[in-house]
């Protein structure tokens, strides 16, 4: 894995709240849609969304199991990774691996996507039939583009990136702890990357607490 160090944005509330409406309205049906979505409420990696399959679902205790993600070969082809990628070698340590309570919203995702024909050699929840294959996150990439164009959502570049940022930013801007929003998304803890890069300020947050201030 590459070390991320270049600060990317988070969508304000406003940008989040349309994007969310148009991935509801518009672009309901897309095939990236629940992707997207499932981004943007557990802060997963793009790989690690696509690397969820049926065996990690647990309706009955409510849960989703984070142990994986998808990666690359010394070819440079993509393929189901045994660990995520925050995997220390060194010491056996996954520091990513993690087990989330699911909301209502994501619940509701993982239900959709478990009532669709689930057919491929790993029982992934998201799969490309049309080329039976893992579903490809540039391509995801190229169409949150598009909407992004054609629906004036952000002034961002707006990335799968993006959703992961967000999703910590309205994190930090409700007051969770910082060593439980590391463990929801997979940082190792006491890392400073989880605030120094993930953490953006929307105005709408900064407005908030401006009030605080008699």
């Amino acid at each position: 894995s590459i070390k991320e160090t270049k600060k990317v944005e988070a969508l304000t509330i406003k940008e989040e709240k349309k994007l969310r409406k148009i991935l509801n309205t518009k672009e309901l049906d897309h095939k990236y849609r629940n992707i997207v979505l499932l981004q943007l409420d557990t802060g997963m990696r793009i790989g690690e969304v696509l690397a969820r399959s049926k065996s990690d679902v647990n309706l009955k205790n409510n849960t989703l199991y984070i142990h994986n993600t998808l990666t690359r070969d010394t070819q440079g082809r993509v393929i189901l990774g045994k660990h995520t990628k925050t995997y220390n070698k060194r010491t056996g340590i996954d520091s990513g691996e993690r087990t989330i309570m699911m909301t209502n919203e994501i619940k509701q995702i993982i239900l959709q996507q478990l009532n669709t024909k689930i057919a491929n050699i790993h029982n992934l929840l998201f799969w490309d039939y049309d080329n039976n294959t893992f579903v490809s996150y540039p391509e995801i990439n190229s169409w949150l583009k598009r909407i992004n164009a054609k629906y004036k959502i952000t002034n961002l570049e707006l990335s799968s990136h993006n959703l992961k940022h967000t999703y910590i930013t309205r994190l930090r801007e409700a007051g969770v702890d910082m060593k439980i929003i590391q463990y929801l998304v997979g940082h190792v803890e006491d890392s400073s990357i989880t605030n120094d890069i993930y953490t953006s300020l929307s105005e709408e947050f900064i407005t908030h607490e401006l009030k605080k201030v008699k």
